[in-house]
């Protein structure tokens, strides 16, 4: 798959490569089972609910991957990319890379937002898009920032929230140098 930046929230995938991604075994947590994606270009793991998610394979360039549930109705991406502002050829703080993305939703005016949080190195945005639920974790590293979202129908909330919560909590940077 490659991944088109448009602006920061706004994503095109254009092709989907046979790739196997890195996964090992997690722990069971309400009768889900949960595996764990690693990324390895730009280092970060995510846990997903495997009975829910289906990995379609990593990018071509290796910066993340995409997941569908078995119905087709809910997505999961999770990515990195360059912590560089093109504009300015700068890097962004974790501020500036906040107020980038409530600009692109506001300017794509698609989106309701219901959560917007910003700590000390990392922000999440939610809310709801027409009949689905988005939920957008993001962390400003210093070389890097690393993102997941999701989207599911809000029908499905009750299904989705438990695991939103652990997506929320296993997302994290990892380094990998040591076991290079």
């Amino acid at each position: 798959m490659k991944i088109h930046l448009l602006s920061y929230f706004t994503i095109i995938y254009t092709t989907i490569s046979a790739s196997t991604p890195t996964h090992s075994s997690a722990a069971t947590s309400n009768s889900v089972n949960y595996e764990t994606y690693q990324n390895s270009r730009y280092e970060f793991m995510i846990e997903f609910p495997s009975q829910l998610l289906i990995p379609k394979g990593e990018s071509d360039n290796g910066d993340g991957q995409t997941f569908i549930s078995r119905d087709q109705t809910a997505k999961l991406i999770a990515f990195g990319r360059v912590n560089l502002d093109f504009e300015s050829n700068r890097p962004y703080t974790i501020k500036t890379a906040y107020a980038k993305a409530l600009q692109s939703l506001k300017i794509e005016g698609k989106r309701q937002l219901t959560l917007k949080v910003q700590k000390d190195n990392w922000y999440v945005i939610s809310g709801f898009e027409g009949n689905n639920i988005f939920y957008c974790k993001t962390y400003c590293l210093k070389d890097k920032l690393i993102t997941f979202e999701i989207t599911y129908p809000a029908a499905q909330r009750e299904q989705w929230d438990t695991a939103v919560n652990r997506l929320s909590k296993s997302f994290k940077s990892i380094d990998l140098g040591a076991s290079r």
